[in-house]
């Protein structure tokens, strides 16, 4: 099985460049149908209702009663983002049949839109298929054949509300994807100069009216750490000590377990035997 699939991954990767000189017919000047003038909030909750209708369907239960707009949606960024001094915003990206369909709320403000009207579904997810099977090809690992991929993609579903995202501040990007884009590694999407990650905090979310959306704040919070760096057959892992102390108390590398810390994050440690 490991051999097909990595015939196919090879074969995949050969094919890269014909697939990317496929160019989607988008001008620079009016890549976009921009259409955030027309925008209801009562749209963005419709969208909303069919993301959620998915995942309702797949588990076979009712997961949420909450119904926000694209509005209430502004006003809770803006809650949590004056409570929390961070700046969020909800970008969802989902493929449509014949074109892919982009949203952007950030905190207070109205919800924006833009579709690229000539970018298929198919060729889409094609596209992040693709990169995909580039970014986890064993004979590319330490390449950058990637990259055209990580380039083409974010020019596709981040570039067209960048502008916004630098006016508004944004330092936080929860993304809602469509089907076809779930299993896109969204942190690996590469704007010429930077990763994604690189320049936002990131987070994936199934809808925004399926996760709760109350801010919590973490500075009196206790921390429970756990980890094993030995393994009766397996190598061990040095750094797991190290990552464990640093989490809660930089000093503790050696014969940490449970033990309540006076300074740091406060919480307890569990290593090795005492974790497992």
């Amino acid at each position: 099985m490991f051999g097909l699939i990595l015939s196919l991954i090879i074969l995949l990767s050969f094919n890269s460049e014909k697939i990317l000189s496929e160019d989607i017919n988008v001008s620079p000047k009016d890549r976009y149908n921009m259409s955030s003038n027309i925008t209801k909030s009562e749209k963005v909750m419709k969208m909303e209702q069919r993301l959620e209708k998915e995942f309702e369907d797949y588990f076979d239960r009712e997961i949420s009663e909450v119904s926000k707009a694209g509005n209430d949606i502004a006003q809770k960024l803006l809650e949590i983002s004056q409570k929390s001094n961070i700046r969020p915003a909800v970008f969802w990206a989902i493929p449509e049949s014949e074109h892919l369909h982009l949203v952007l709320i950030s905190p207070g403000k109205k919800p924006l839109v833009q579709d690229i009207d000539s970018l298929k579904r198919e060729s889409l997810i094609r596209k992040v298929k693709l990169f995909n099977n580039e970014i986890t090809n064993p004979q590319t690992l330490f390449t950058d054949s990637y990259l055209s991929l990580a380039q083409q993609l974010y020019q596709w579903i981040v570039e067209p509300f960048e502008a916004n995202l630098q006016e508004e501040k944004i330092d936080t990007i929860l993304f809602c994807l469509g089907a076809g884009l779930r299993t896109l590694p969204i942190a690996a999407l590469h704007d010429g100069k930077q990763f994604l990650v690189e320049k936002y905090s990131l987070a994936i979310i199934p809808a925004f009216n399926l996760i709760d959306s109350n801010y919590t704040p973490i500075q009196k919070a206790r921390i429970l750490a756990m980890g094993a760096s030995e393994f009766p057959t397996q190598s061990p892992l040095p750094a797991v000590p190290i990552e464990l102390s640093t989490i809660v108390d930089k000093n503790l590398i050696e014969n940490i377990s449970t033990k309540n810390l006076s300074r740091g994050w406060p919480g307890k440690l569990f290593l090795n035997q005492d974790f497992t």
